[in-house]
């Protein structure tokens, strides 16, 4: 199996990872590969789930990454005879969003005393 490089990425960006497993010609048509998060494996049909696993599952994809999403990301290849496994951490840091905005004042006179109001 290749080895992938560890992922870095920005929150919200998407996040995929790719497994590229061979096998012997006659096991081909039995290779399964299978994604973990943390040891857990991956159920991209859970409610709320972000994952998205390619159909011949040699990709995963973290749609709208969060920090928590932080992680060590194993891909599982076995043919039903052998099987190898392949680690990637993955770290997403955070963002960060400025909002500003502007409050206009005026000046108001009531007898001899002012105050201040806002628009």
């Amino acid at each position: 199996m290749d080895r992938p490089a560890a992922q870095l990425v920005t929150a919200p960006d998407d996040v995929t990872v790719t497994c590229t497993a061979t096998t012997d010609p006659s096991e081909a048509h039995n290779l399964r590969i299978q994604w973990r998060r943390n040891g857990d494996v991956i159920n991209p049909a859970a409610p709320g789930s972000r994952y998205v696993i390619s159909d011949d599952s040699s990709q995963l994809t973290i749609s709208q990454s969060r920090v928590t999403d932080t992680a060590t990301y194993t891909c599982r290849a076995e043919n039903g005879v052998d099987f190898d496994t392949v680690e990637v951490p993955v770290t997403v840091k955070g963002s960060i969003t400025f909002f500003c905005t502007s409050l206009t004042q005026r000046l108001s006179w009531s007898g001899e005393s002012a105050g201040l109001g806002r628009d």
